[in-house]
């Protein structure tokens, strides 16, 4: 599988300021329709990532999941699984606080594939992770994260049962070497597209981490931090405004 540039990643960090002022493809702005939130998991469009594989036609928007509404604000995650990147970049023990994917995910996610408009509807959160997994590892401190992945148990709060969690890949992902339930063999897979993607919890080993696998199965063992071909479903809390979002 073809593993993500982390040296790129790093270096984006630098000039990600002047990314920042780089123009979008194309333009979105908020106008006065007002789109009511009626049911868990509708779907709201919101920022865009490229996920068609064809880099010559731009980033397409993203489909995020309504999980939660809390105090205005509502807890969403992507549709599908739209980035593939290891935990880390090095394989030792780490916690979502160090994590490779939580700074992409908080620097370059968050300041190239969203406008000022979209940045401003997001509202920072604190992350409880100072817990103890049931292999007895911390599961590290706190933080205050604008875009993040759910916990373990968060996956089991939001989603009712396996088949909730399921998530497909996207083309892009799959060309970067997203591993999905097709490539398993020997296998009886009921779900041609179903992807493995990252929780932020420490697994079996500290250097592991926890992930939901292709048929929705919790894996608290996890994988290896720096394993490639591990999808990622990013998540945020918006200012319930945002649901009058429309694409121009």
């Amino acid at each position: 599988m073809r593993k993500v540039p982390y040296i790129i990643l790093i270096l984006t960090l630098v000039i990600v300021s002047i990314i920042f002022f780089l123009p979008h493809k194309e333009k979105r702005t908020f106008d006065d329709v007002d789109t009511v939130y009626n049911n868990r998991f509708d779907v709201l469009q919101f920022g865009v990532y490229e996920q068609d594989g064809d880099d010559t036609n731009g980033e397409e928007p993203v489909e995020w999941l309504v999980l939660d509404e809390k105090d205005d604000k509502l807890l969403v995650i992507s549709k599908d699984t739209i980035v593939c990147i290891s935990y880390n970049d090095v394989s030792e023990s780490i916690t979502w606080e160090k994590s490779i994917l939580r700074l992409y995910l908080n620097n370059i996610f968050y300041n190239y594939y969203l406008t000022d408009e979209e940045r401003d509807m997001i509202v920072p959160c604190t992350l409880m992770n100072n817990t103890v997994n049931e292999f007895g590892h911390s599961n590290g401190s706190n933080t205050v994260d604008r875009i993040f992945i759910l916990s373990i148990d968060e996956y089991k709060k939001y989603f009712k049962n396996n088949e909730e969690r399921i998530s497909a890949g996207t083309k892009y992902t799959t060309t970067l070497g997203l591993q999905i339930s097709s490539t398993l063999p020997n296998a009886d897979i009921p779900i041609k597209n179903g992807t493995f993607y990252w929780a932020r919890n420490v697994g079996y080993h500290e250097s592991d981490t926890a992930c939901i696998n292709w048929n929705g199965k919790i894996n608290a063992y996890g994988y290896d931090c720096k394993s490639d071909g591990m999808g990622v479903r990013p998540c945020m809390w918006l200012k319930k405004e945002a649901l009058k979002w429309q694409k121009k």
